[in-house]
């Protein structure tokens, strides 16, 4: 199965890559990820590995399996507590202009539980994927936008009890 979604940000392409080259700060942007564990030596570049915590106790291990400088890495999925055999992830940046950008996420998967799955898949999973990859796009253009750390749910993080401003 294939997921895919994109979004117009109105930033130059330099300006998102600086964010989804740090591979291990990916929680800076993404809404459905609380914390993020670097777990190879490098952070970036072909064998980087991250383990991503979601805020609701699952988690998955991403390893970086292609990457191209300021606009594209690709990751496999593993150690996930998901109803998915095996993924491969994609993120892109495309230019439009000086000052425009295409982002996109693909995921192709298999599901779980043969044909239930199947119809899990695509009556369920690939909905609900459609509209978390939006919320990390979204995430995406806030924080290269503003700076400031998107917590659960997409809203900014709040510190020290004040609302960013």
């Amino acid at each position: 199965m294939q997921v895919y979604v994109s979004r117009q940000i109105s930033l130059p392409a330099e300006d998102l890559w600086r964010h989804l080259s740090d591979f291990s700060g990916v929680a800076r942007f993404h809404p459905f990820v609380e914390t993020a564990d670097q777990l190879s030596a490098s952070n970036e570049g072909v064998g980087a590995r991250r383990k991503c915590n979601f805020y609701d106790g699952k988690s998955v291990v991403e390893r970086v399996i292609e990457w191209e400088p300021g606009w594209r890495l690709k990751v496999e999925l593993s150690e996930m507590n998901l109803p998915v055999k095996w993924a491969l992830a994609e993120m892109s940046l495309s230019s439009i202009n000086d000052h425009e950008t295409e982002a996109s996420i693909s995921m192709v998967f298999q599901p779980k539980f043969g044909l239930l799955g199947a119809l899990m898949g695509v009556l369920m999973m690939k909905p609900m994927m459609r509209k978390i990859f939006s919320q990390v796009l979204h995430g995406l253009e806030h924080h290269a936008r503003t700076g400031e750390v998107i917590g659960k749910g997409g809203a900014p993080v709040v510190k020290d009890g004040l609302a960013p401003a």
